[in-house]
């Protein structure tokens, strides 16, 4: 199956504050996503939000059955930590941080990258996440 990129931000109003998450999943080389997504969270940090959306979005492209995927966040302690340069020091992030290498464990292939708040993508799912925050 082909590789599919995806892209997430969180989102938290006041940190902790009003939070949310979005994603958008890309097939290689399109520009316009084939699945994306958002939800509110309740009360939480921007750090939870953050994995929150990597939660929801590696667990859409496992039910739509793809195994080989690029997660792009502009979040760099959550890629570090998932990258193991960083530990997860907070308590309730750790579980958050246990599921997200538990489903990652489930692909046959994936990358990690670092992304710039600046890319289209990343904007995207901003956006997606600052709509939501508007409705509540």
């Amino acid at each position: 199956m082909w590789t599919i990129h995806i892209y997430t931000d969180g989102a938290s109003r006041g940190n902790p504050g009003k939070a949310s998450w979005a994603y958008a999943i890309f097939k290689e080389g399109t520009k316009f996503p084939f699945v994306k997504d958002s939800g509110y969270i309740g009360i939480a940090t921007n750090n939870y939000a953050e994995y929150t959306a990597v939660i929801k979005a590696l667990e859409k492209a496992l039910e739509l059955g793809y195994r080989n995927i690029v997660l792009h966040s502009d979040s760099k302690l959550l890629v570090m930590q998932l990258l193991g340069s960083y530990r997860v020091k907070s308590s309730n992030i750790e579980p958050l941080y246990d599921r997200v290498i538990e489903l990652l464990r489930k692909f046959e292939e994936y990358r990690i990258v670092h992304e710039r708040r600046s890319n289209p993508f990343i904007k995207m799912a901003d956006k997606m996440c600052n709509e939501r925050l508007d409705k509540v």
